[in-house]
């Protein structure tokens, strides 16, 4: 920024503003009634009192009803605007009738008929800048800084309102407004106010990525006065920086006992009032609202409250906070008139007094009649002092000549100076007073008007600078200082002081008394701290009144050695007695201007998290080194990412002392603390990745009874990655006192942070081919299956583009912060030469099972009436859960999540472990896995990782993974049935499958699709031969057909007999279950073949076959099956 100096008995001290130059704008102020919204309502029209110029800028403060709620509005035009009362979540919507006060005023830099000023800018706040109770959407404010060349002299009223519904993912009033926002500023100043979109406490992110347009009104604070509007009425006014103290608050249904504001103007009727909050000193957030009933009488005081909303929790309390308010008696419309040239759109800035000799500063601004800058102005101006001077270009792109030490230079604009141009004038003699004048060469008409108030000029002058005065050129002191640093004024006679020109008065060499008067502007209320002069090699202390220090002269400049041990803004003036060559005795004087002093450290004297009321230091605080232990990756652990922890600051002087003034300014200054990233050095410091702490802006000065200083606490910071960071504070806003930011060591390290917890993405659910899937379809045409208990289950393969994909279970998994963010630092770096931060296994079990993953089984009857079957889940030896190569850090394709997927071409349904035979069911099969690392981060805080086919947290939800073909289990055994015959026919072996049905095993009808090639005709044996033909041999394999497929649940096996065998008696048959085919295992059962019912499922089926030659040897067959 630019900064005016003036002369004040010879001193250089911080610039006045410029008596208001006329230009033409329009204002009005009024109240209106929004109608009761409902689901289908829609933005109500409004129209303003007069048409506008140029689109104005809209000011709103709504009332606090029964249901939280703020004003929104819309298509702001030169006739009307559209509003809406709008909600946050936790509510529907649609709100009762409001009514409303609002204001509209043209945008640029305006002065009220009695000189106040008044500003009004839109202004694009950045996606950086929100603010939220929500930590992860916690971010910051923006700085936005007034106009150059306009400042208010003191902390100006300021009241914002978002002008469109940008970033708006709601349809209010059908829904809440989402996200969440109003207007929020924080440390306004002369020269700058940071401001910030406020979220509240409702869990909704900003997501879109344009800046959201902002309505900034500025006005002289703590000010009134009166104007005459359209009709003639006289209009009283009033600006107002006041605190609203908590008001007593019921939670449920939302009643709210408003508090009262007192106003210094006596209005007649009630106001209307327009203000904003500007503060946030918690992290409820909050809006302002006006209240139609409460303690104050609606004339002097005024009923407001801080709104709040309910979504995150129902406390809806709130803390004092600072506020501004503009209040005007009555609705008006005015059009201040320039009353002057229409064409006066050029304007001179300076500071309204210098020095001979001495290069002043002075601003030239192309305007509109409103006040707003011609952004495009590229016109040529004749500049002149009409007297004489010397003119020189500062800051602009465009062409500029000079006249010399004629007075006179030109200058044309380039577009890119955005219509503002800067010089300075070296005057060095003559008149006292000069009156600057601009034009326009091609157009005369385009002038300054003669509004440009003089410029007046000192002869003598005590100079006051930063460094020794060696040129014409006034270095004047006004550099931040650190505090109990000692630092040098210059202090130089210069002037016209022997009546031949401007110089140093080089003949003055001797001491001289100099009276100093320090004027301690912030804090006002200063505590016993001064400034300290140093003299005969001690220190002295200046209070405030004038006190007089001897000073050393050597040809007319000396040095004067000031420590201050506090931080503020200061300004310190020095007056002597001088006796001219000519004999006279004048008074000269000269000043500072206002300088900042600034913590000359801030110490972060405790770091802590706080459990179970122990405050838990991640190391040894008192070892100011570099803690050593952020060399290892699996170092001790601090705190989660997101999560809070406590710190505190003591800012101190040079002397280690504390500051007692940080924090009592006029507007209480503050820090905000960012993050350096030590560990792991690739990472990211931060989500943002800038260092950027979560809340770490929200300080509160408390006294530490352990130190007996004044600390600055902040118990809600958080860091939202992995790793180790140390800290480092800086001024809230990067500014203090609007000199900077403060220089600060950092921390020591300060870790081991872990993630909070991890998040899963399901990639591919998990598909399973339905074992036995009949031709025939259902009646809705699907596809109808089943599978056999202790079958197995294959993960379904298909063809896509030539290449085949298998669905297995695949998941992501991301490691999370506090919050919602995905960590990024969660990974191991050791293939990138640093350390391993990801620490979870490459293969991931169950903790049931602690050696693979498992899959639970949710069993549902196909009939009613009966307990669920008892059943389990089978799955192979070698089955695993493992990470799956992904992208490095850094490169394309890398989000910070790791993939992993099963490793196993079936799983299987089994029995308990009595082998009780169960009916028919449903089954909705499971994959779960522990998701947990060494540090117990774990899948959201405890939870088990189940997935079907979806994510689920319990198996009561039902969504199994999916198979092709249905998902119902049977219990099924192949059984071989005794058969009879002749000898000269093919004898038939019926060979079936059984299922049990609830009470016994019965032909599975439904079984069409199990294929014959469960059985091995080669593997099929005979034995316990008991032939009446000794020539008959064992049979041939030739000799054994089986006959066709499974048709309901049934097959053949045919034995051919040599055509001419005459033979008869038994002989058995045996299917084996187990040989070298192995596939029907799954329908092997306890059959007693083996000499025992011992409850094993691992007997072959067999029968016997009985062979007859004639019908009478039939009769003699053994027909007794063999289970």
């Amino acid at each position: 920024m630019f900064s005016f100096r003036q002369l004040i008995l010879g001193s250089i001290t911080a610039g006045c503003l410029l008596s208001p130059l006329a230009h033409a704008w329009k204002m009005e102020a009024d109240s209106v009634t929004l109608t009761a919204t409902t689901s289908t309502s829609s933005f109500q029209s409004i129209n303003f009192d007069q048409t506008y110029d140029v689109v104005p800028l809209v000011f709103i403060l709504g009332t606090a009803d029964s249901e939280p709620a703020a004003v929104r509005i819309k298509n702001v035009t030169t006739t009307g605007f559209q509003a809406l009362a709008v909600e946050p979540d936790d509510e529907n919507g649609q709100h009762a009738a409001m009514t409303i006060h609002y204001v509209a005023i043209e945008p640029g830099d305006h002065f009220m008929p009695d000189g106040t000023q008044i500003s009004a800018t839109e202004v694009a706040v950045p996606t950086t800048a929100h603010k939220s109770g929500i930590s992860a959407q916690n971010l910051g404010y923006a700085r936005f800084s007034f106009d150059e060349g306009y400042n208010f002299t003191s902390a100006p009223t300021v009241i914002g309102q978002i002008q469109d519904m940008t970033g708006e993912a709601g349809t209010p009033p059908s829904t809440a407004s989402r996200p969440w926002m109003t207007v929020v500023f924080e440390d306004p100043s002369t020269l700058s106010v940071s401001l910030a979109l406020d979220h509240s406490e409702v869990n909704n992110t900003y997501t879109s990525s344009a800046s959201v347009p902002v309505g900034v009104l500025a006005i002289d604070g703590n000010s009134s006065g009166t104007f005459d509007d359209a009709s003639g009425s006289s209009i009283s006014w009033e600006s107002l920086n006041a605190t609203l103290s908590p008001a007593t608050v019921s939670v449920s249904p939302y009643s709210r006992t408003c508090t009262k504001v007192d106003l210094n103007s006596s209005f007649t009727s009630a106001p209307l009032v327009v203000g904003s909050k500007v503060s946030r000193n918690t992290s409820d957030g909050g809006w302002l609202a006006r209240c139609t009933t409460g303690p104050g009488n609606g004339l002097t005081q005024i009923n407001l409250a801080i709104e709040e909303d309910a979504d995150s929790d129902a406390e809806r309390t709130p803390a004092s906070e600072d506020i501004s308010l503009l209040a005007f008696s009555e609705s008006f419309t005015v059009n201040f008139d320039s009353g002057g040239n229409a064409f006066n759109q050029l304007r001179y800035q300076h500071p309204g007094s210098a020095n001979y000799c001495d290069w002043v500063p002075v601003i030239l601004r192309a305007e509109t009649q409103s006040g707003t800058l011609i952004r495009d102005y590229s016109e040529t101006v004749r500049l002149s002092t009409q007297s004489s001077g010397e003119w020189r270009l500062v800051d602009g792109d465009g062409s500029f000549s000079n006249s010399g030490d004629g007075g006179v230079a030109q200058y044309t604009f380039a577009e890119s100076d955005n219509g503002v141009a800067k010089f300075e004038l070296l005057y060095s003699g003559g008149a006292n007073e000069l009156n600057l004048k601009a034009v326009q060469t091609d157009d005369t008409a385009v002038d300054d008007d003669n509004t440009t108030p003089p410029l007046y000029f000192a002869a003598q002058n005590l100079v006051v600078t930063s460094e020794p005065f060696e040129t014409a050129e006034v270095k004047a002191f006004s550099e931040p200082q650190r505090a109990g640093e000692e630092f040098p004024v210059y202090l130089s006679m210069f002037g016209d002081f022997e009546g031949s020109g401007c110089g140093v008065y080089s003949g003055f060499n001797d001491f001289a008394p100099v009276k100093v008067n320090v004027e301690y502007l912030e804090p006002v209320a200063n505590n016993s701290k001064r400034l300290k002069i140093r003299q005969n090699g001690e220190y002295r202390d200046i209070l405030l009144s004038q006190q007089t220090i001897d000073v050393q002269f050597t040809d007319g400049q000396a040095t004067v050695l000031m420590r201050y041990d506090d931080v503020g803004k200061i300004k310190v003036q020095f007056t002597m007695e001088v006796t001219t060559g000519d004999g006279s005795e004048i008074i000269v004087g000269g000043s500072t201007l206002p300088f900042v002093i600034k913590p000359y450290d801030v110490q972060f004297s405790k770091v802590y998290v706080e459990r179970n009321l122990q405050e838990v230091s991640p190391h040894n605080w008192s070892n100011t080194e570099t803690d050593p232990q952020y060399s290892f990756a699996n170092g001790t652990f601090f705190q989660k990412a997101g999560e809070p922890f406590v710190i505190h600051l003591k800012p101190v002087n040079k002397l280690g002392a504390a500051v007692q003034n940080y924090g009592r300014e006029s507007v209480p200054q503050g820090f905000s603390v960012t993050s350096e990233l030590l560990s792991p050095m690739m990472g990211d410091n931060g989500s943002q990745g800038d260092g950027t702490m979560r809340s770490g802006d929200i300080f509160e000065r408390k006294y530490d009874f352990e130190s007996s200083d004044y600390v600055f606490v902040n118990d809600k910071i958080a860091f939202d990655e992995v790793g180790y960071i140390r800290l480092v504070a800086h001024a809230r806003g990067l500014n203090y006192l609007d000199a900077g930011d403060i220089v600060t060591t950092p921390s020591p390290a300060i870790g081991r942070f872990t993630p909070d917890h991890f998040d899963v993405e399901l990639v591919k659910p998990g598909k399973l081919e339905t074992a036995c899937v009949n031709s025939t379809s259902t009646d809705d045409g699907a596809a109808n299956g089943f599978s056999y208990v202790r079958q197995p289950l294959k993960f379904y393969q298909e063809q896509v583009d030539e290449q085949v994909i298998t669905h297995q279970p695949t998941v992501k998994i991301k490691p999370m912060a506090k919050g919602g963010y995905g960590i990024q630092n969660y990974y191991d770096f050791s293939s990138i030469g640093g350390m391993n931060y990801y620490r979870l296994p490459t293969e991931l079990v169950h903790e049931d099972d602690g050696q693979k993953p498992i899959f639970k089984l949710f069993k549902s009857n196909s009939g009613s009436g009966s307990p669920k079957p008892n059943a389990t889940v089978g799955t192979p030896d070698d089955i695993r859960f493992y990470k799956m190569a992904t992208a490095s850090f850094g490169e394309a394709g890398y989000d910070g999540t790791a993939t992993y997927e099963l490793d196993a071409d079936h799983i299987f349904i089994d029995l308990d472990e009595n082998n009780e035979p169960i009916k028919k069911f449903s089954a909705d099969l499971f994959l779960a896995v522990t998701v947990k690392d060494p540090d117990n981060i774990e899948y959201k805080n405890g939870e088990e990782l189940l997935i079907g086919k979806t994510l689920v947290k319990s198996l009561k939800e039902k969504q199994g993974m999916e198979f092709t073909a249905g998902n119902e289990v049977m219990h099924g055994r192949l059984m071989v049935a005794n058969a009879s015959g002749q000898a000269k026919d093919p004898i038939i072996v019926p060979i079936r499958i059984e299922v049990f049905d609830g009470t016994q095993f019965v032909v599975n009808k439904e079984d069409n699709c199990t294929p014959i090639s469960v059985i091995s005709q080669e593997e099929i044996q005979f034995y316990n031969f008991e032939i009446k033909d000794d020539d008959l041999t064992p049979l041939e394999k030739s000799q054994i057909r089986l006959h066709r497929q499974f048709v309901d649940g049934e097959t053949i096996l045919e034995i051919i007999l040599p055509e001419d065998a005459d033979i008869y008696g038994t002989m058995d048959v045996l299917v084996p279950m187990f040989g070298e085919n192995g596939s029907n295992e799954y329908l092997s059962s306890d059959w007693p073949n083996d000499g025992n019912f011992d409850g094993r499922l691992d007997d072959n089926p067999s029968a016997t076959v009985t062979i007859g030659n004639t019908p009478d040897d039939l009769n003699t067959d053994f027909w007794s099956e063999i289970y």
